[in-house]
């Protein structure tokens, strides 16, 4: 990992907005998208809501990531992207690079003159009337949003008020300027997307229902090496034929580049048994090797469960 100044941040943020976002568009409907991060780990239990909050505000990235993406992805207002940003925020003050990347993403569409750096500008997000509704709750999220706020906008009266409201319920660090937080507490680099690997299904089922953008982000991801050095090239190799067959150029040339031959990738992946996620992988790596050993049955059999799954037409095709 790497520590960042702000003018390789703002590069970085740029090319990954790029790169996995702006010049690719979901070819999922957003009911369809919500129902997938819905269905999946994405989701929180009503009930474990309140303690991973408390285990957020007391310094736990993870519980903070965790809630970040409830909000952003499940309940998906625009209200509750706004707390998705919080949250990731919260994340970001203990060095979560995840948060730091969706914090940045929320950040990007909010100001047209976002710079890294201004990560505290989440807090300015909020509307009059937002902000007039968190007063009339005594919570500590409602205190620290508008702690925050009155912060930003320097009505430090306000500000210290709420401040003594959140004394011994949220870590000291949360307290602190962002400034400091910037300079102490820096985000470090890879250049390996930054995956949960509880995210990996998700990208995994949006990629096979067509969306070019998860398949891209698989296949770079994919391309950097994992600790079980059999495995990673299979799965690099997988996915760049996969975005391939969903038209992305790169992953055509990538093709040429690491010779993906399909015949022998399918043969190789069930000889050497290579990991799959049960589903959309397994099937469709089963699929391409009932093909390749002419297998017509299981062909079919592999087929219509994918066909169920309704994964996209361009992944079904014979080649």
């Amino acid at each position: 990992m790497l520590h960042m100044n702000k003018y390789m941040k703002n590069y970085i943020i740029s090319f990954l907005s790029l790169f996995f976002i702006a010049t690719i568009a979901s070819a999922l409907e957003y009911d369809e998208m919500l129902q997938v991060y819905r269905e999946s780990k994405f989701n929180i239990l009503s009930n474990k809501i309140s303690l991973l909050e408390i285990e957020a505000f007391e310094g736990s990235p993870e519980s903070a990531y965790k809630l970040g993406r409830y909000y952003q992805y499940c309940l998906a207002s625009p209200k509750d992207k706004k707390i998705a940003g919080v949250f990731y925020y919260i994340a970001r003050c203990f060095q979560h690079a995840p948060a730091y990347t969706k914090l940045s993403d929320i950040l990007n569409k909010s100001f047209e003159d976002f710079k890294q750096g201004n990560e505290f500008k989440i807090f300015n997000t909020f509307s009059q009337p937002e902000l007039d509704a968190l007063k009339n709750r005594t919570d500590v999220l409602s205190n620290f949003i508008l702690f925050n706020y009155y912060r930003n906008i320097r009505e430090d009266v306000l500000a210290q008020k709420y401040k003594l409201l959140l004394k011994g319920k949220v870590s000291p660090r949360l307290l602190r300027p962002f400034e400091y937080i910037d300079k102490n507490y820096p985000i470090g680099f890879s250049s390996k997307p930054p995956i949960w690997l509880d995210e990996i299904p998700i990208y995994v089922n949006f990629a096979f229902k067509g969306d070019e953008k998860s398949a891209l982000l698989l296949m770079v991801y994919y391309r950097y090496e994992d600790p079980d050095k059999v495995y990673q090239p299979y799965m690099r190799d997988l996915w760049i034929y996969i975005s391939a067959l969903l038209g992305n150029e790169d992953a055509k040339k990538l093709m040429k580049t690491y010779c993906v031959n399909s015949t022998d990738l399918f043969v190789d992946i069930i000889k050497k048994n290579i990991r799959l996620i049960d589903g959309f992988e397994k099937y469709f790596v089963l699929l391409n090797y009932s093909r390749t050993i002419n297998d017509k049955k299981k062909e079919q059999k592999y087929l219509r469960l994918l066909q169920e799954l309704k994964v996209d037409e361009r992944l079904l095709r014979r080649y």
